[in-house]
């Protein structure tokens, strides 16, 4: 789980980050 959730945040603030540089 600690893997999935690690990943699971990785991937938000990737996509927090996609979305306030548009």
């Amino acid at each position: 789980m600690g893997s999935n959730v690690q990943l699971f945040y990785k991937f938000g603030k990737f996509g927090l980050n996609r979305i306030h540089a548009s």
